[in-house]
């Protein structure tokens, strides 16, 4: 018997991914000279919002030194998100506002889950539009308080901290 009405098709696989910054000004927005966060784990998302699982473990990978991170091998038949995991951001920052801009420069992922939004994938695509901005949450101020022996207003070798001085924050008016 012969059958000529099997038609077979083997799509090309996709893949996701992009990068996790440093938004330095908070806009939302990569801009030029805000660098790549290395080392944040992203999980790989299926449909229905569960981690994607091979070999009863959940598919992740982490940031490298650039802060780019991508999934190879996609099935385009499916749709996918991303985890941020907000656990492995450097401490002190916090997820930037989302949704700002250009969908290739805005950030991506929920301040509070680190999840995007689902996204459908074509044969042969690379999607690099889920990304993640983060900011520092807090501002530090302060340094080293010393005895200046020459009053050049420069820290020589030699010159000794004051222990135990009291210093003071004030503001803009000068108040305490």
């Amino acid at each position: 018997e012969t059958d000529v009405d099997n038609d077979f098709i083997e799509a090309k696989s996709a893949s996701l991914g992009n990068l996790v910054w440093y938004d330095m000004n908070e806009d939302g927005i990569q801009d030029a000279g805000e660098n790549g966060v290395e080392s944040v784990r992203v999980y790989l998302l299926d449909a229905t919002g569960a981690r994607v699982k091979l070999n009863g473990a959940d598919v992740f990978t982490d940031t490298n030194s650039s802060g780019e991170y991508i999934f190879n091998g996609l099935n385009p038949l499916e749709e996918y998100a991303v985890e941020f995991d907000l656990a492995t951001l450097p401490s002190g920052y916090e997820v930037t506002l989302e949704g700002e801009g250009i969908e290739e420069q805005d950030s991506d992922g929920n301040a509070e889950t680190g999840k995007t939004e689902m996204v459908s994938l074509n044969a042969g695509e690379v999607n690099s539009n889920l990304d993640l901005g983060i900011y520092s949450s807090s501002a530090h101020i302060g340094d080293y308080f010393w005895i200046d022996l020459n009053a050049n207003g420069i820290q020589d070798a030699g010159e000794e901290p004051v222990v135990g001085a009291k210093v003071e924050l004030f503001d803009a008016e000068g108040n305490p």
